[in-house]
């Protein structure tokens, strides 16, 4: 599932002070393409520290996933800009990996949690999203019992 199959308007364009963000979080503000948007790390912002991490980023892109919960709280910014905001100089804290098939990612799946130890995990995405399986799996029988009647 590709983030460029879901853009609105725009493009996928995160690359320096570049930011597409989810179209229900763009409505709260009334933000449009081209518009400014400051980030900033509120640790940085409440602390002590004298440096306030801040980063003006330009609207590029607005998705539209169909999930709220994305929807409504995730942005894509470029990797070196994530990693001022968050004083994280080359590291990250997770990768993302979509194969092309399910089950590639089953082997896949397998293999990195079979070789990978602790403080690092691997988490499917039905694993991350187990209680929107649960709710289709709960949905599927009042709607056959409907069906057959």
């Amino acid at each position: 599932m590709e983030i460029n199959n879901f853009i609105l308007e725009g493009s996928f364009d995160v690359g320096s002070e570049s930011i597409v963000i989810g179209k229900r979080l763009a409505n709260k503000p009334s933000l449009e393409i081209g518009d400014k948007l400051a980030l900033f790390d509120i640790r940085s912002i409440y602390g002590l520290s004298t440096h306030h991490r801040v980063k003006q980023l330009h609207v590029t892109g607005l998705f539209h996933s169909g999930l709220r919960d994305y929807d409504e709280s995730i942005v894509y910014i470029s990797l070196v800009d994530a990693q001022y905001l968050f004083e994280m100089d080359n590291q990250i804290t997770g990768l993302i990996i979509s194969p092309e098939s399910s089950d590639v990612s089953e082997a896949m799946y397998k293999r990195l949690e079979a070789n990978i130890d602790f403080p690092m995990f691997v988490l499917s995405w039905k694993d991350k999203h187990r209680a929107l399986f649960d709710w289709i799996q709960i949905q599927r029988w009042p709607i056959l019992i409907i069906f057959g009647l």
